[in-house]
């Protein structure tokens, strides 16, 4: 089965790939990050491959979704769209480019996911954990919640062992491939033939994907945000926000569209 229409949209993570076991490999300016950057490359290029064996005529969106950039440009295959590091109003994007199924690729686990590598939300310093509509989620489930809120299905995620069950336990069935088992929250082990596996997988998931769902957690919403010890919320407050005990603040919407038409999202 394949996609009724032909634009997939890719969000990468740079804790994710394989060889990324430590969070000085995913900041700063120095040789580990740029290392880092291109084994995330070859397991994007590796599915970037995976597609267009699968279906050539697919449109490839891809967006670097590291803060501190986590994809070697010079090194990435073509693809429709490249979009480098910043702030994105998905929802117009996906409803502008006609996007059909959402992707995940370098992706890690929420923060607090017990022995995760590199777990974390958002911020691995400030974050305690993000809940939604009463539902703890991370990266992955908070832009399948936002895809999902438009009709877009999340399909396929690729990362460490942790990261894979985060996904399957919001999304039963999809397709994921673990790159490297978790052994601590910086050590990992990495799992063989992943070149090859992603190559696979992501073309199981394109014939699958539209079996899926779009996911969802329903409206309006109430989006918390915890902040751990030493960090005050007298930030969030200022931009709407309602204290929720002493670390922690909720927003409340209509939409999680609306959370990020005001950019707290």
């Amino acid at each position: 089965m394949h996609l009724s229409t032909k634009n997939v949209f890719i969000i990468t993570d740079l804790e994710g790939a394989a060889g990324v076991t430590r969070f000085e490999q995913a900041s700063g300016k120095n040789h580990l990050i740029e290392q880092a950057r291109k084994m995330l490359t070859a397991e994007l290029n590796a599915v970037i491959r995976g597609i267009n064996d699968f279906d050539p005529v697919i449109n490839i969106h891809v967006w670097d979704g590291h803060g501190a950039g986590g994809i070697d440009k010079a090194d990435l295959l073509p693809v429709a769209k490249y979009l480098p590091p910043s702030r994105m109003h998905v929802p117009r994007y996906f409803k502008n480019e006609q996007i059909d199924a959402l992707l995940f690729v370098g992706q890690h686990a929420m923060s607090n996911t017990p022995g995760a590598n590199l777990c974390h939300t958002m911020s691995h310093e400030a974050v305690d954990y993000y809940k939604l509509n009463g539902i703890t989620i991370g990266e992955f489930g908070l832009w399948a919640a936002v895809a999902g809120e438009i009709g877009v299905p999340t399909i396929y995620l690729s990362g460490d062992d942790k990261a894979c069950e985060e996904a399957s336990w919001h999304i039963p069935g999809i397709v994921t491939t673990a790159v490297k088992t978790s052994t601590g929250l910086e050590t990992a082990t990495d799992l063989p033939l992943s070149l090859e596996r992603l190559h696979h997988d992501v073309q199981k998931a394109l014939r699958t994907g539209p079996t899926l769902k779009p996911f969802t957690l329903g409206k309006p919403v109430a989006l918390e945000i915890a902040l751990k010890h030493g960090f005050r919320v007298r930030g969030l407050l200022k931009k709407g926000a309602e204290r929720h005990g002493h670390t922690a603040a909720v927003f409340r919407a209509p939409s999680l569209e609306d959370l990020i038409d005001k950019e707290i999202i």
